[in-house]
């Protein structure tokens, strides 16, 4: 059976039909039986949908899904109204509103402060905080935050509630005593992790302020290494774009970017947790939706299908009740059966897939675009074609057992946007590979700073931390990172890497190679580093005895030398892609790997073995509204130049063009035209239908 809503519709007259639809998500949700479908037709929808009855079986599923071609979105965020104004001096323009509901809660500690969200026009606003965020940065960034003079922890650091205490020249702005009962966050010490916490005292440049487990170490120290803001006083609000919220009088206080009256635009603040309720169902499917502010609930559920969904807002807080606090993910599967699919992830404090120990999840075709890392643990799953860009730390995780995974042409890059530790891709504590394969992956551009004196590790391509085993690493790129492109850190005595083999892989950071020195009792047994390209290996780094290297090339020679059967080739050259140029002395150079090497020949060194593949996420046949084409002809062909590409996405090779009625190519360079045949023109993917992007 299929029911339809509508913002047209009516939940007491409609009958769920296409002619007369129901005007929410819960009424027909409620309806819903094992095979059903609910299309919804164009429109915002407001409000999450509660716990539903609707049983789905793997033979008959429950599907939610956009009406074909129509723009749908479910927003846990609800419309704020009756604005006036508050204060309209000195060239500030705020206005005030009811808003009589909050995601925080004094009782339950982490959600004291900094979880409610406001938006303006379809654009993040930012709650007051000092000093004042960067313009248009969502959802956190460090680069306008505080540095202290100094900072100490002033009560014992192995606490569970602690004392600390920063001094700051910049804080003498504030009359003393002004900033007791605002809030704090901190990057401490080596910029490891965040924490939060309230100020409790304030005299001059000094505050003292209380975390909940602050860690021990001096990475996590608030010294002068740090940076922090706080927020959750009004007297932040002195910038455009900020918001502050009364908890007492439930009024909210908005300064617009663009200094305008609230009542002229879409303000909007979060109300809900969820949009759609799944707790422990099965097989339900959602197509072409769009959820912002929050997504569906699907804890305890199995075998959930999300196919051309996006996913905006999902997670939000700026205060970190903890160092290691669990964020908020866009899709969260705890259980079996998950195929996430040509799906967006955008814009939130949080991870947008967090995966436990399931089986066959399957990630393709999707793009993560400022989030947290994607956590990924579970057996024979594939995480295929996607883009992650532009995260606080790293870009993807890999936890527990993953045996008989792939991970695949995947574009993972500028990290390290806030921590200092890590890598684009974490392999963590404990993980088991059981013969995974990740392979003609591309990490790149890893900006977070390393200082070696001051516990700033900067970001590696692959980090390895102990007892990790057997997996295969092969043909992947790392370029541009601030620390080794490698980082095999089994640095405690016998902890282990084992079985963990690089193959063929070009890693072109500075130092492209980084083993923890066999002093500190590190033990790597059956591990390979074989056809591979790096410029030198990482500062104190020895030849671990466990670790078979052949055929290796080095741009520049360690002191100890290298073990025999790898080349030295200080003037080395890639083109731009990182292909061999005609005559490199790595063509050939390499040894035949069994399931490795394709032909029958030697192979090359490097990752660059007949090819490598386009990577990161491919655009849809959805996409070619927004594209913009413009064609120069010459002679019987033209050349196509594309725009407005979604970002993170590739058009791939399944991506054609045609001019007027002409013959399909897929080289933009060379497009077959003739005049007489038309000058628009038309795109499309795979066997979509043909869609105009422009003209000639």
């Amino acid at each position: 059976m299929d029911y339809y809503i509508s913002p047209q519709g009516n939940d007491s007259t409609g009958d769920g039909s296409l002619a007369k639809p129901w005007k929410t998500t819960n009424k027909a949700l409620n309806k819903t039986a094992a095979g059903d479908r609910v299309i919804i037709r164009q429109g915002t929808y407001r409000g999450g949908a509660g716990w539903f009855p609707g049983n789905a079986t793997a033979a008959a599923p429950i599907s939610i899904e956009a009406y074909p071609g129509e723009k749908v979105t479910l927003s846990a965020l609800a419309e704020l109204t009756g604005w006036e104004p508050f204060d309209l001096t000195n060239g500030k323009a705020i206005y005030r509103a009811p808003m009589p509901f909050t995601r925080c809660d004094q009782t339950k500690p982490s959600e004291i402060a900094g979880v409610d969200f406001l938006a303006w026009n379809n654009k993040a606003l930012r709650e007051a905080q000092w000093p004042a965020p960067a313009p248009d940065e969502y959802p956190l960034s460090c680069q306008k935050w505080s540095a202290p003079d100094s900072g100490q922890w002033t009560t014992d650091p192995t606490l569970s509630e602690v004392t600390g205490q920063i001094e700051d020249a910049d804080l003498l702005a504030f009359p003393s005593g002004s900033l007791v009962g605002s809030y704090i966050t901190i990057l401490p010490g080596a910029r490891w992790t965040l924490v939060s916490g309230k100020v409790t005292a304030h005299e001059g440049k000094t505050i003292t302020f209380v975390v909940k487990n602050s860690m021990n170490g001096s990475y996590y120290k608030p010294d002068s290494r740090s940076l922090y803001f706080l927020f959750g006083k009004q007297l932040f609000l002195t910038y455009p774009g900020s918001w502050w919220r009364d908890a007492a009088a439930n009024f909210v206080y908005v300064w617009l970017p663009d200094n305008s009256h609230p009542k002229d635009a879409v303000v909007e603040a979060l109300k809900d947790n969820h949009i759609i309720d799944c707790y422990g169902r099965s097989y339900y499917r959602f197509k072409n939706l769009s959820f912002v502010g929050a997504a569906v609930n699907t804890s305890q559920a199995s075998n959930m299908i999300f196919e051309g969904c996006e996913f905006r807002w999902f997670a939000h807080r700026i205060y970190i009740p903890n160092t290691w606090f669990w964020f908020k993910a866009g899709v969260y599967a705890s259980k079996d059966g998950y195929v996430i699919k040509d799906c967006d992830f955008k814009d939130a404090m949080g991870p947008a897939i967090r995966a436990e120990g399931q089986n066959g999840l399957v990630v393709e075709n999707c793009t993560a675009i400022n989030t947290i890392e994607l956590e990924i643990s579970g057996t024979n799953s594939k995480f295929v074609q996607n883009t992650v860009w532009k995260s606080p730390g790293g870009c993807f995780k890999l936890s527990g057992n993953i045996s008989g995974s792939e991970i695949k042409y995947n574009d993972l890059g500028y990290s390290g946007l806030m921590f200092t530790d890590g890598g684009i891709c974490l392999i963590a504590k404990k993980t088991v590979g059981g013969g995974t394969q990740i392979f003609e992956n591309f990490l790149h551009d890893g900006s977070a700073p390393a200082d070696g004196t001051k516990e700033f590790y900067g970001s590696s391509g692959f980090y390895f931390e102990p007892d990790i085993s057997n997996m295969v690493f092969r043909h992947n790129i790392v370029c541009r990172t601030t620390s080794p492109s490698v980082s095999l850190v089994a640095n405690f005595d016998g902890k282990t890497i084992q079985n963990v083999c690089f193959y063929n892989n070009t890693f072109d950071s500075e130092a492209g190679i980084y083993w923890v020195p066999n002093s500190a009792g590190a033990k790597f047994p059956g591990c390979k580093f074989v056809n591979n390209y790096t410029p030198k290996r990482g500062n104190n780094t020895q030849f671990h005895p466990d670790i078979e290297y052949s055929r290796n090339a080095f741009k520049a020679a360690p002191s100890d030398g290298l073990p025999s059967n790898n080349l030295l080739i200080a003037n080395l050259g890639f083109n731009p892609d990182y292909s061999l140029p005609s005559g490199s002395p790595l063509i050939k150079a390499g040894v035949a790997i069994a399931g490795v090497t394709t032909t029958g020949e030697q192979p090359d060194i490097g990752a660059w073995e007949g090819g490598f593949p386009i990577v990161g996420a491919l655009l849809r046949q959805k996409d070619l509204s927004q594209i913009k084409a413009t064609g120069v002809a010459a002679g019987s062909n033209a050349k196509i130049s594309l725009s407005n590409l979604p970002t993170g996405r590739n058009k791939g090779e399944n991506f054609s063009v045609r001019i007027g009625t002409s013959q399909e190519s897929t080289d933009l360079n060379n497009v077959p035209f003739n005049s007489t045949l038309g000058s628009e023109i038309f795109a499309k993917v795979a066997t979509g239908e043909w869609v105009k992007i422009g003209t000639m």
